[in-house]
C-alpha cells in the first residue's frame, strides 16, 4: 500500500475514533489538502451531524476547491493560513467562529510535520498549539519516519526528489509532539498499526 493510502487510511480511522468514542464534534484539520474521498468532515459528520471542521491550507488551489465543495455547508469551513503560524489559525475569524477553545476539540496534522523544516521547529509549532488546548482536547498526527529500517533513508531521498519536501525525523520527535499528553493506546506505533477501534483512554492536556 502507498503512503498516501497509509496516511488516508489513518485519518479516516483516527477521526472516526475521535468522533464516535471520543465524542469530540470540534475539529481542527491543518495542512488537509486537496478534498478526496471521506473527507474529515464527511467521516465527523457520521457520527456527529452537528460537528464543527475548520480546515487550514496555504495552496490557493486547494482553497478554492475545497470552498467549492463547502458552499452549503454551515457546520464546515476552510481558511487560508501556514501550519508554521499556528496563531494565524487558531485567531482566524473563521476559526474562532466554529471552535469554542474553553470546551475539548481535535488538532489533526496528518501528513503535515514532515514538510516543516528544522529551522520552522514543528515540536515548537505544535507546542503552541497544544498551549490552546483543554483537557480532553486530541492531537492526531502521523509523519514520516527515519528509523532501522532499511527502506527508510531510500524512500526518504525518493520522496524529497519527486515531492521536493519531506524529512524524515526519528522516534524521539515523534514522541516530543505528545508531550503532556496521555496517549490513546496502543500509543504512538506505525500508522498501519493503529487499530480501527482504540481504546477509550483520552488523551488530554497535563494538568
Amino acid at each position: 500500500m502507498s503512503l498516501a493510502r497509509i496516511n488516508r487510511a489513518f485519518l479516516q480511522r483516527g477521526v472516526r475514533y475521535l468522533a464516535e468514542e471520543a465524542g469530540i464534534d470540534q475539529f481542527v484539520d491543518v495542512g488537509s489538502g486537496l478534498p478526496t474521498a471521506e473527507n474529515v468532515h464527511q467521516v465527523v459528520h457520521r457520527y456527529r451531524p452537528g460537528a464543527h471542521v475548520v480546515y487550514v491550507d496555504k495552496d490557493p488551489i486547494v482553497l478554492a476547491h475545497a470552498r467549492a465543495l463547502l458552499s452549503d455547508d454551515r457546520t464546515t469551513t476552510v481558511i487560508q493560513a501556514d501550519a508554521a503560524d499556528p496563531a494565524a489559525v487558531l485567531d482566524h475569524p473563521e476559526t474562532r467562529r466554529l471552535i469554542d477553545f474553553d470546551r475539548p476539540w481535535a488538532l489533526v496534522m496528518v501528513a503535515l510535520l514532515h514538510h516543516l523544516t528544522d529551522t520552522q521547529d514543528p515540536v515548537r509549532v505544535v507546542g503552541t498549539f497544544k498551549d490552546r488546548m483543554v483537557p480532553g482536547s486530541y492531537l492526531l498526527t502521523c509523519n514520516l519516519l527515519s528509523d532501522d529500517n532499511e527502506h527508510a533513508k531510500e524512500l526518504e531521498v525518493s520522496v524529497q526528489q519527486h515531492a521536493r519536501t519531506g524529512i524524515f525525523r526519528p522516534w524521539p520527535v515523534h514522541r516530543a509532539y505528545f508531550d503532556g499528553l496521555e496517549m490513546v493506546e496502543p500509543g504512538l506505533v506505525y500508522a498501519a498499526d493503529w487499530p480501527t477501534r482504540a481504546s477509550r483512554r483520552t488523551a488530554t492536556t497535563a494538568g
